[in-house]
């Protein structure tokens, strides 16, 4: 088991058999537990560009899995590889993104029977990414989160090309990391989000509707 928390655990699997040879991170939600709000977010904790599977809805009280591929020997290489949590919809063009409120960031009917509000100008959204890297107090992997725990390292995050003001930014539970910000003054459309931290960009095709 590499964490748990209250409602998931993560644990290491490696694929040996088979033409190929892969190490993974399996995400298991607790039976029971899943909720609209935590089905949607477990959904969204999938990084663009790895693989990932998901049981069906009709398994909502069993256990479910989610994979995230990771490549053991590019990882040790790396101490940040920056990557934000997306949203299903549109090919996963947005960033997963709540208002603090809880009410899901996005453009409206991004999701079909599920409010979702733009953010705008001024708003704090928080945002939920993975690869930031060490914190402060250190949280060793393979123990639970016991509270959240800010980066080690500063981080830049820039919507529309402008900076936003970062107000926390850490870890809140095992491999997932949370950024409180605020959104800084642009034009309402679809903005890139960027984050930077230790020299390291996260890809620049995640965005977030702005609307005033």
């Amino acid at each position: 088991m590499l964490g748990e928390g209250a409602r998931s655990s993560v644990h290491l699997g490696e694929r040996t058999g088979g033409d190929f040879e892969q190490t993974v991170a399996v995400k298991l939600m607790r039976a029971g537990l899943q909720d609209e709000e935590m089905l949607l977010r477990f959904h969204a904790e999938q990084p663009r560009g790895r693989r990932w599977q998901a049981a069906p809805d009709r398994f909502r009280n069993t256990e479910i899995a989610g994979a995230f591929a990771v490549q053991a020997d590019e990882a040790q290489k790396q101490v940040v590889a920056p990557a934000f949590f997306m949203f299903d919809p549109e090919q996963r063009k947005y960033l997963a993104a709540v208002h603090t409120d809880r009410t899901y960031a996005g453009k409206t009917g991004l999701f079909e029977g599920v409010v979702t509000r733009p953010p705008r100008p001024g708003d704090v959204v928080l945002l939920y990414g993975t690869g930031f890297g060490p914190t402060d107090p250190a949280c060793p992997t393979g123990e639970l989160v016991a509270a959240p725990a800010r980066l080690k390292s500063p981080v830049a995050i820039r919507i529309g090309g402008v900076d936003a003001t970062v107000v926390w930014a850490g870890l809140s539970m095992a491999g997932l990391y949370q950024f409180n910000v605020r959104i800084p003054d642009v034009p309402d459309s679809d903005q890139l989000v960027v984050a930077e931290i230790g020299g390291v960009r996260s890809l620049d095709k995640t965005f977030l509707t702005i609307e005033r």
